[in-house]
């Protein structure tokens, strides 16, 4: 019995060397992968978006916030170019569109107007005492970039629906020209301060 006990012992010891003897291959690779998905995004693009009112409500350098917009894929993807300006109440819509053209509302950052005297501001027959601290003025409109980019304006929504079908870097801008504000929407009622909107490109 003690015997068989070392002859087992032994045959063990013979296996654990033979697993020695293996020799490793001289080469390997793996293969890494990493997946990238669709590419939709939107950035700030330069652009002034900083400028004065003077004493006749006129803006006095033009305004033209910029956007690049990023997609690698060519089919055609919905956007929407919206803005937004700040009521008393709250935030409102600050595109308009009177007598065949575009408006964008800036309104008093310190004192906020009602979203009533926004409403006036934007009809087609504003009225100076009825809209304190809200100043608009026409945008021209976007420019198409024919094969990549294309603008129209949403009269329902008061906003632009964009049809981008561009594989890569898009640039795009809003201008709103060094003009005078829509008539009767600055008066002596407006007090000073910043009077802002905010331009919003997203993909739908």
């Amino acid at each position: 019995m003690k015997k068989l006990l070392m002859s087992t012992i032994a045959l063990s010891v013979i296996g654990f060397t033979g697993f020695n003897d293996v020799k490793a291959a001289p080469i390997a690779s793996q293969t890494v992968t990493a997946v990238l998905g669709t590419i939709s995004s939107v950035e700030s693009y330069g652009g002034n978006v900083s400028t004065t009112i003077d004493d006749t409500g006129s803006l006095t350098t033009p305004l033209d916030p910029g956007f690049k917009i990023i997609s690698n894929v060519g089919t055609s993807q919905a956007l929407t170019l919206t803005a937004t300006t700040t009521s008393s109440s709250g935030e409102v819509n600050a595109f308009s569109s009177s007598n065949g053209n575009v408006y964008i509302a800036l309104a008093n950052v310190n004192t906020p107007p009602t979203s009533d005297a926004v409403t006036n501001a934007q009809s087609d027959s504003p009225v100076a005492a009825s809209n304190p601290n809200v100043i608009c003025y026409a945008v021209t409109p976007p420019t198409n970039i024919e094969g990549q980019l294309e603008y129209s304006w949403n009269s329902s929504g008061n906003y632009y629906d964009v049809n981008l079908t561009h594989q890569g870097d898009t640039i795009t801008q809003l201008v709103v020209p060094a003009t005078s504000a829509k008539p009767n929407t600055f008066n002596g009622n407006d007090e000073s301060g910043s009077y802002q909107a905010i331009v919003i490109l997203s993909y739908n």
